[in-house]
């Protein structure tokens, strides 16, 4: 618990993992919603989202130049939100988690991209994404699980990929043939 007025919540990865929560994020939500929340950033935590942003963060920052590495990362926080938000629906339902999204937004998420003057509108559209997404439950738990798994498929194929195609680039780049 944090005593700051501005409603915010966030997990901190590592051996021994913590969620924090402001007394604002308190005040704002409801049980449910606040239920909600926690479970959103738990997910986070078990399914170690803070290492696959961390491959797409850095590749950003190694070629900040390159256009794709910023929308690779842009969209690896929005589908890992996404994911947290399906943790949190199986936990506690849409409706909590579509009402805490709604009182408080993605504050915390407006740090992702502190470097770019595009961030708040990146983050009220990433926003209103995950809120269109919840708008329907459209879809039955295997369906969901299916989705969950070709996600996880993705993102690995993606992290594979991002440190295959730089050591084949050095490799073509300083001849080095095997």
């Amino acid at each position: 618990m944090l005593a700051h007025p501005v409603p915010l919540a966030y997990c901190v990865p590592g051996i021994r993992t913590a969620t924090v929560l402001t007394d604002g994020l308190i005040d704002a939500l409801e049980d449910d919603e606040l239920a909600a929340v926690i479970a959103h950033e738990r997910t986070h935590l078990e399914q170690l989202h803070h290492l696959v942003r961390l491959a797409f963060r850095a590749w950003h920052s190694a070629i900040p130049w390159f256009p794709i590495a910023n929308r690779a990362e842009r969209s690896v926080v929005t589908l890992t939100e996404m994911l947290a938000d399906d943790g949190a629906r199986r936990a506690v339902g849409t409706d909590a988690l579509r009402r805490a999204l709604v009182r408080v937004g993605d504050a915390g998420e407006s740090s992702s991209y502190p470097e770019s003057s595009a961030g708040a509108s990146a983050d009220t559209a990433m926003l209103a994404a995950r809120l269109d997404r919840l708008r329907v439950d459209r879809r039955g738990a295997a369906d969901e699980e299916h989705d969950v798994g070709s996600i996880r498929a993705a993102a690995l194929a993606a992290s594979v990929t991002l440190v295959a195609v730089p050591v084949i680039a050095m490799i073509a780049i300083l001849g080095i043939v095997p």
